[in-house]
């Protein structure tokens, strides 16, 4: 008995020693965590119950230790695996969403289910439970402590990011050895029909300076992403190709729907993008590694859902990533031409510093996903039936280099799928400046910005329209135009003069008056592009 209770200690000191060494060492251990899944594939062919502990260790891992100091693709390399131990050892992932758990309970509840014939009489002589787990945990430790093994494979697997100057002479800070494997000089349309030239460099990078150039980003630039996160170096120039290029085929941007247009807008409602607004910032964050994060997607999910139930031509889907958050995704089938897809987006996750900070993220942006919101329930409450079909998005993981976008964006044009045209919405209800509504004109498409503006004169007259930019992949527009779809980006002030708060926890309804006035602005000029595109 006492010997097994000094293998149980050992391995539990093994377990804490190695766990303190990635608390301590933020570098070696992302490094070590990113590597320790390739150690620990060994338990492959070993027992259930040993597969199981695995998946449980490297849970731990992510949620107890390590999740605020890994970049989004090293943090869903961890997470498959760990999934996959625990399905193979018959268990259920779900842990991963319970993270408050305590990992022994929920791994003895484990090993029962699946099946180990284990003795819990330890003065019977058969081995306890617990120092069962301790013993597999015991040999699984030193997965954690493979930092070389887990350098070499880093060194050898960089990771491909695109970024324009701005957010490059940010990366030079953090890597003063960073140099672009390629690069496009471009000259960009500015507000007032000027030219202004800039740079996109595709850049390898370790995986671990991301989380910092992301936020350096958001301190320096006060925007969003900053960065595009690519599969290879082939992809990334590919993406500096398409920068500029211009669309196989446009679409009409005549408008002639305004029967159906001036018929539905009034039954936008204020108060109703105000409730969105306030639900998804009741959260005390969406971070798309977080449980809140997880189960704000979910909610939205189920309130679409039953947005569209007594509808046949309408559904919602979650989109499965890498990562814990999911995307949304309802559709609106069209009629006669149901593979031409008119997108609206916005992006579902906050931010303000890592899974545990407090990021209500009321403007940035739960004001967006409110404001396209309330389009797809008018729609499908008037009982209108689009031509083309209709997507309403709401992305997972923009702040960490728009990553849901850049999934579905890859996956559709993989697909060969028909985008005739992108809005994005994200931050819609603070009032920074004078106008009402800025166009974005960098690294969006001029022609259907032009369109957008002639939208805002038939439909919206009394309001301003002005132009702005805010730089290479400040929101998930850019996964779209980087795929050569069509995309624009209407924003809620000039560039610079946008709520100061976001990426903090004072990013609050009170802000913006705790009223959406603002943000209904978007609702209609976002469904009179919606019904002008999709009844084409």
């Amino acid at each position: 008995m006492r010997a097994e209770a000094a293998k149980s200690t050992s391995a539990a000191a093994a377990i804490d020693a190695a766990m303190a060494r990635l608390a301590r060492d933020e570098e070696a251990g992302r490094r070590a965590l990113s590597g320790c899944y390739d150690a620990a594939r060994a338990a492959r062919d070993d027992e259930a119950a040993r597969l199981a502990a695995a998946g449980m260790l490297l849970w731990k891992c992510l949620y107890d230790h390590c999740a605020q100091r890994m970049d989004a693709t090293t943090q869903a390399r961890i997470a498959a695996h760990a999934n996959d131990f625990l399905r193979r050892g018959g268990a259920s992932p779900a842990w991963q969403a319970r993270p408050s758990v305590t990992v022994r309970a929920e791994a003895e509840g484990i090993l029962v289910r699946a099946g180990r014939e284990l003795a819990i009489d330890v003065n019977g002589g058969g081995e306890s439970l617990m120092s069962r787990f301790n013993r597999t945990l015991a040999a699984l430790a030193a997965a954690l402590a493979c930092v070389a093994t887990a350098e070499a494979a880093q060194a050898a697997s960089p990771t491909w990011i695109t970024l324009d100057d701005d957010a490059y002479a940010l990366l030079r800070g953090l890597d003063a050895g960073t140099t672009p494997s390629a690069s496009r000089t471009l000259v960009m349309s500015a507000p007032g029909g000027l030219r202004d030239v800039l740079s996109v460099h595709a850049v390898a990078v370790d995986a671990a300076v991301l989380p910092r150039l992301s936020q350096a980003v958001h301190d320096s630039l006060h925007h969003c992403g900053g960065y595009m996160v690519h599969a290879s170096l082939a992809e990334a120039k590919e993406a500096l190709s398409r920068i500029d290029a211009a669309p196989a085929a446009a679409p009409s941007y005549a408008i002639d729907n305004q029967a159906t247009v001036n018929d539905l807008l009034p039954h936008i409602d204020e108060g109703k993008v105000l409730a969105s607004i306030q639900r998804l910032s009741d959260y005390r964050n969406r971070y798309y590694a977080s449980s809140t994060g997880v189960a704000a997607s979910d909610w939205l999910a189920q309130a679409w859902a039953l947005l569209g139930r007594n509808r046949s031509d309408v559904s919602v889907r979650q989109v499965t990533h890498a990562w814990p958050q999911k995307s949304v995704v309802l559709t609106i089938r069209g009629t006669t031409a149901p593979d031409e897809i008119v997108v609206i987006g916005g992006h579902l996750d906050s931010i303000a510093g890592g899974k545990l900070a407090k990021a209500p993220g009321a403007d940035d942006d739960a004001s967006g996903i409110a404001s396209l919101a309330e389009v797809a329930r008018t729609l499908i409450q008037s009982g209108y039936q689009p031509k083309r079909t209709i997507e309403f998005m709401a992305y997972a993981a923009e702040e960490e280099g728009l990553l849901g976008s850049a999934d579905i964006a890859r996956d559709y044009a993989t697909q060969g799928r028909n985008v005739v045209g992108v809005l994005q919405l994200d931050m819609t209800n603070y009032m920074g400046s004078i106008d009402d509504i800025y166009v974005i004109t960098d690294f969006t498409n001029a022609a259907q910005n032009a369109f957008l503006h002639d939208l805002a004169s038939a439909y919206l007259p009394t309001l301003a329209i002005g132009e702005t930019r805010c730089g290479y992949a400040c929101s998930d527009h850019a996964s779209w135009n980087s795929r050569g779809y069509i995309a624009s980006f209407p924003f809620e002030s000039g560039f610079g003069e946008d709520n100061p708060y976001i990426h903090t926890k004072e990013d609050t309804l009170d802000k913006s008056g705790n009223v959406a006035t603002h943000a209904a602005k978007f609702s209609r000029l976002a469904l009179a592009y919606a019904v002008e595109l999709g009844s084409d």
